[in-house]
């Protein structure tokens, strides 16, 4: 069985190291974060060009079984204009036993200058010669899913390129609206930076009222309502997001996975480690506690009750003349009115 294991190399330490000037002939990156991969090769082309970006050399391959002899030729080639040039490689986790040899030759050989990047997904067998080399002898990251710290960093890196600052407890109200997706939270920033000047910084005020004009917001304030029983806020919220002319989906989807996860966490209140619960529900400690004070607004059987009536919604949205704002109003007002 492959030893799959992941780099502690930490993406923030890289891209100072980046924009310091500071550049490693190969990067070696497994994961599936596809945002983050797109600002890892922005990030590399504008600081290996930002003095003549018209000379950018720029090459990308997507790796195929037998096809490692074309991505040494191309990367052994100095650029015909000077300076570096930038091999970009996709899939690599598709080159077979003869290509790694391959590689394993020419990452050494690499003309000074060059720059090569390796994007793999899948595991890391630690057995093959190939890995070893790779985890070892190469600039090895691992592309993560955002934590609560690495979603702070990734706001306030996606706020620098507007010259936007953050006061912390903004910053954690932010965090916890946007979640812990690398494009949601730059969304979100790109969607703020159109309301401050440059140089400003975001308060805690500034955030609670931004969240008033945007959707992931109010979805967020929407569900976080409804697992405290507040009807009026939920409704407020809910003809906020119709108004703005969500669809039922976009609105009805997002309630669905709440309470789902307030029934598998409820489903494990015997376990009373929130670490553990989370490791179990593939969430953060943080949320399973903002569940369990949720949980406690549900009282005997109410909680399994909502699934039925977020059922009959979507009964309704499919066979139904019903209009969405009718079946969503509804919905909220049952959840919210819910009686053992």
């Amino acid at each position: 069985m492959a030893r799959s294991k992941k780099s502690s190399l930490k993406f923030s330490d890289v891209i100072g190291q980046i924009e310091k000037g500071k550049f490693a002939p190969v990067y070696f990156i497994d994961g599936d974060e596809d945002y983050l991969q797109i600002e890892f090769v922005n990030t590399l082309k504008r600081c290996l060009y930002k003095s003549s970006p018209e000379n950018a050399n720029v090459e990308r391959i997507t790796a195929k079984p037998g096809k490692a002899g074309d991505l040494a030729n191309t990367a052994l080639e100095y650029s015909l204009f000077g300076g570096s040039k930038l091999l970009i490689v996709n899939e690599a986790q598709k080159f077979n036993k003869d290509d790694k040899d391959i590689l394993l030759k020419l990452f050494p050989q690499l003309p000074p200058g060059n720059h090569l990047v390796l994007f793999h997904r899948g595991n890391i067998d630690m057995r093959q010669k190939y890995f070893k080399y790779v985890t070892s002898k190469t600039t090895w990251i691992s592309f993560l899913p955002l934590t609560q710290n690495s979603a702070k960093f990734w706001v306030n890196r996606q706020l620098g390129k507007y010259s936007l600052q953050i006061d912390p407890k903004a910053l954690d109200l932010l965090v916890d609206f946007a979640g812990f997706s690398y494009s949601t939270i730059s969304e979100e920033v790109n969607k703020l930076s159109l309301n401050f000047e440059p140089g400003s910084t975001i308060s805690l005020e500034d955030i609670r009222n931004y969240g008033s004009r945007s959707a992931v917001f109010s979805i967020f304030e929407l569900t976080d309502a409804l697992g405290r029983r507040n009807k009026e806020k939920a409704l407020n919220r809910l003809n906020r997001l119709l108004e703005s002319g969500e669809a039922l989906p976009a609105i009805l989807g997002p309630i669905t996975r709440h309470f789902n996860y307030l029934i598998m966490i409820d489903s494990l209140k015997e376990l009373k480690n929130n670490n553990m619960i989370a490791s179990r529900v593939g969430v953060k400690p943080f949320f399973v506690q903002k569940c369990r004070d949720q949980i406690d607004n549900f009282e005997g059987g109410t909680l399994k009750l909502t699934m039925k009536y977020i059922f009959e919604a979507e009964y309704q949205s499919r066979y139904e003349k019903m209009t969405p704002a009718f079946i969503l109003e509804n919905l909220v007002s049952k959840i919210a009115d819910l009686q053992e």
